[in-house]
């Protein structure tokens, strides 16, 4: 059985899996950087207050986005864009930050600033079933990854889970997936 098959399999049973409504799997953060928000864990100490900021439920609600005909809108009801986004620390483009939750909800920021805003701040540091970077122009996505060095979640299920809550929300477009590894996603969190 080859490897592509196997991972095939894997995919459409994750897929599935979402789609039934059955619990999925989350992504904690990981444990070198829970206490983050109150005190320097990882941080230089020359980089270290403010800590990183974790989000409030509203707070929370105002990076929420939305999809209506087939496009995706923030908060704001304005065309979700990362074209002025801050350049993300993996693909090093104009990128935005995103999480999901267990809920399907899906949140992003174009802001990212290391040190201090972070896929923690999302979620206030609560599990994931998804995070990583996405580019979208004028509503449209156009590349998602699973790059999050705070949660560090699969790639198969970030795409798989990407994919359900996107087109339960009605957006159905094609976009580019790529990966980072575990090893990748460590390297970075040092810069």
């Amino acid at each position: 059985m080859s490897s592509r098959f196997v991972a095939s399999v894997f995919l459409s049973f994750a897929v599935m899996l979402l789609l039934s409504g059955c619990p999925v799997t989350t992504f904690p953060l990981q444990a070198k950087y829970v206490g983050e928000d109150t005190k320097c864990v990882w941080q230089p100490v020359k980089k270290c207050a403010p800590y990183v900021i974790y989000f409030n439920d509203t707070q929370r609600a105002s990076v929420a986005l939305h999809v209506t005909n087939n496009l995706i809108y923030n908060a704001n009801n304005t065309l979700f864009d990362t074209s002025d986004a801050d350049p993300t620390g993996f693909t090093k483009t104009r990128a935005a930050i995103f999480t999901a939750d267990a809920s399907g909800n899906l949140y992003a920021s174009n802001q990212n600033k290391v040190f201090l805003f972070h896929h923690s701040t999302l979620m206030a540091g609560q599990p994931v079933v998804a995070a990583g970077e996405l580019q979208a122009k004028s509503g449209v996505i156009t590349s998602v990854t699973n790059c999050s060095g705070h949660y560090q979640p699969d790639a198969n299920l970030t795409k798989a889970t990407v994919i359900k809550v996107l087109s339960s929300k009605g957006y159905n477009r094609d976009f580019t997936y790529s990966t980072c590894t575990p090893a990748q996603m460590e390297k970075y969190e040092g810069e």
